[in-house]
This record gives C-alpha cells, sequence and structure tokens, in this order.
C-alpha cells in the first residue's frame, strides 16, 4: 500500500476520534469528494450504521475498566471521558479499523486464508502441580470443581482461576505448588495471602502453599500480571532467571520473553527490580518500563503507555508500532499455532492496532494482510508469512 492510503487510513481513524484540525478535515474531505463508494461507506459508518458488531463488544465490557484502560488514549482534548471513550470505541472496537479501511485496501494483496477449525482462540486452561508431584488439569473445573488441602490450606477452582484458603497460624514456605498454562492457555490464582496473579499463555508460576512470616517470594517463567495484596511486614518477591523484584502492595505486568530479555511493567504503586549482574536496585514509579538483557544487564527504564503492555490481561491485543515478527510470536502463543517467514525482511514491518483476544484468526490475519500488504499461508496449525 503506497504512502498517499497510509495518509488517508490515518485521517480516517482520528476523524473518528475527534482528531482532525481544520486542514486535515480539509485534505479527508477532497479524498472522500472524489471516491464516492467509499465516501457512502464512511457515510454509513458515521450514522452508526455498521456498528452493530461494535456495539455488542462494548455491551460486554467492564465500562469502568475499559475507562481506565483508554483513559490516556482519549486525552485529546479537555472534554467528558465517557464522550471520548464512546467516540474512540467506535474506532478500537473494529478490529483494526478493518471496516475503515474498506474499498482503500482494494489494491493490496489478498490473504490465503481457507477455514481451519483446527486453529482457535486460547481459553482458560492450565495444569496444577501439587506439592507430591500430582498433576491436576484445570481446563474443565466447570463440571468438577478442585477442592483439595495442602499443609493445611484449601485450594478451590473459581471460574478460571484457582484460590489458596490460608487458615494456617503456623506458616512454612517449604511447600510449593507449580502452575503452568500451555500455548493457548491463560489461568489466573490467588494465592495464600491475597495476591492475585493472571498468567498469560506458555507461562510457569511456581509459589509456596502458604507463605512464611518474613516474606513471600514466587518464581516466574513467561508473562503475568500481579495485583499484589499489600503487607508492610512481609514483602513479596517475583524471581525470574533475569531478574528480582521486591513489592509491598501494586499491580505490574511482567514478561520474561519479549525480545531477548525481561520486561516489568508498573501500572500502580512502587517496587524495586535487581538485575543477576547488577546489585543496584532500580526504583520504578508508575507508568514505567524498566527492560534487562537475558545477560541480566540494565537496558532501560523510560515513561510508556500501560495499555499495551497489560491489555492482554483485559481480553485486547494492543499493538503499538510493533514488528511483525513481535506480532506473530504474540498470536502463534494465544492460537497454538507454528510461523514461518519467506524470508528475514518480512519480520521487520511494523503495525499498529487493536483486536480482540478471542477474534477468529482468519478475521485478525485479513486485517494484518491488508494494512501491510502481505500474504498469510495456512497449512493445518502453521502459517506461513510471506511479502
Amino acid at each position: 500500500m503506497d504512502n498517499s492510503n497510509y495518509r488517508i487510513v490515518e485521517l480516517i481513524q482520528r476523524y473518528f476520534a475527534e482528531d482532525l484540525d481544520a486542514a486535515e478535515r480539509e485534505e479527508l474531505e477532497k479524498w472522500l469528494a472524489t471516491h464516492p463508494e467509499d465516501r457512502e461507506m464512511f457515510e454509513k459508518i458515521r450514522e452508526g450504521k455498521a456498528l452493530e458488531a461494535r456495539e455488542v463488544a462494548w455491551d460486554k465490557m467492564d465500562r469502568v475498566k475499559a475507562l481506565r484502560q483508554f483513559e490516556k488514549k482519549v486525552g485529546y482534548r479537555k472534554r467528558s471521558l465517557i464522550a471520548h471513550v464512546m467516540k474512540y470505541a467506535a474506532v478500537i472496537m473494529i478490529p483494526l479499523l478493518g471496516v475503515l479501511a474498506w474499498n482503500l485496501m482494494r489494491e493490496v494483496k489478498q490473504v490465503n486464508l481457507p477455514v481451519s477449525l483446527a486453529i482457535v482462540p486460547g481459553a482458560s486452561k492450565a495444569v496444577l502441580i501439587l506439592e507430591d508431584g500430582e498433576e491436576v488439569a484445570l481446563e474443565s473445573m466447570e463440571g468438577d470443581r478442585l477442592d483439595i488441602s495442602q499443609s493445611g490450606v484449601r485450594v478451590q477452582s473459581m471460574g478460571s482461576g484457582i484460590v489458596y484458603s490460608d487458615t494456617v497460624k503456623k506458616r512454612s514456605g517449604k511447600s510449593f505448588n507449580r502452575l503452568n498454562t500451555p500455548r493457548g492457555g491463560e489461568y489466573n490464582v490467588i494465592l495464600a495471602d491475597g495476591t492475585r496473579v493472571y498468567l498469560n499463555a506458555a507461562s510457569s508460576l511456581k509459589y509456596p502453599v502458604v507463605f512464611d512470616e518474613k516474606e513471600r517470594t514466587v518464581y516466574l517463567s513467561g508473562e503475568a500480571y500481579f495485583d499484589v495484596a499489600k503487607d508492610v511486614k512481609r514483602p513479596f518477591y517475583v524471581i525470574t532467571d533475569v531478574t528480582k523484584l521486591e513489592v509491598y502492595g501494586t499491580s505490574f505486568n511482567v514478561n520474561t520473553r519479549y525480545g531477548n530479555g525481561v520486561q516489568t511493567v508498573l501500572v500502580s504503586g512502587s517496587i524495586g527490580v535487581e538485575g543477576r549482574m547488577i546489585k543496584r536496585v532500580y526504583r520504578v514509579e508508575p507508568s514505567e518500563l524498566i527492560e534487562f538483557s537475558s545477560d541480566g544487564e540494565f537496558v532501560k527504564r523510560e515513561k510508556v503507555d500501560v495499555d499495551p503492555y497489560v491489555a492482554w490481561r483485559y481480553g485486547q491485543f494492543m499493538f503499538e508500532n510493533e514488528s511483525l515478527e513481535h506480532i506473530m510470536n504474540t498470536l502463534s502463543l494465544w492460537y497454538d499455532v507454528d510461523v514461518f517467514y519467506s524470508n528475514e525482511s518480512v519480520k521487520k514491518h511494523r503495525f499498529t492496532g487493536h483486536m480482540k483476544k478471542y477474534e477468529d484468526i482468519d478475521t485478525i490475519l485479513d486485517a494484518i494482510s491488508k494494512i501491510m500488504g502481505v500474504t498469510f499461508i495456512i497449512k493445518d496449525k502453521t502459517i506461513t508469512v510471506m511479502e
């Protein structure tokens, strides 16, 4: 797709976000005047006639969480936040502006997407490894409720997760459980201290059945979002192969597989992060990202918009100028597929777009294909990306 078409897509998106100045509105109006078919579709969208899918999706969302998640995205002007969110939602809730980019993308390559029933979105499933080594599959807890006791602690299933009830008077953190999610799986656990952990696909969390009296330590591989219960007497530690995080009560996301290192993004509160090779604790503030290399060396600390990093926790994918390789790595874990590339250069294409995690993969790939001009070939559970 040539640069002029990218420009029009940008103008259309910003029009619905009410972020166009007078000159840009005139530019968009001139383009629509010379494209009557596109103007007809544009008017339908503006009048709300093509947004039924948006309305259904929006009705299912928790509005309070949605406001928090997209507050920064819609803060273009000092107007009603509700009005901004609803207008911006008209854009973001349609996967990747697929409707807004309609006929504009007609000249790009068509994606080869045969229907594949084998490729489905991820779901709530995991394997719990108990202190005696027994493995319990958790993907079918609806019909077979989990209710067991370990070291005096009761473990019960709760919808898409499990909860540990700490009723032990004498604490000992020597007995551990491990929660593993497969590719195409996610799960959450409320630990014995009340801390809630959301595990993303292909991740593992090792933790004591009951924490001791001095500290609370867990071990993470993969990606997880933490809501740590406040306890000033017992600091909470998250240990990865590369970093050690110290927390007293806060919310943050840890990803041990971003590129070649570990990224931590703080949503609220305060944490200290120490790299394996550096005996220095870096204090991280809300809306900051800190990254360490796979060798445990400090890479960077910077202010970020936290939404793209935690969107998976709220059922969304938000890619902000990400490489196609990163995007496909994310999709491969969630849809449990293998990805191959026709050449190295195709991996470097960059893309911005928002979509629902539970969307059919053909819808997502079709949108990416139209925007980026790449082709996806699907065979069984393998996707080949071609320019």
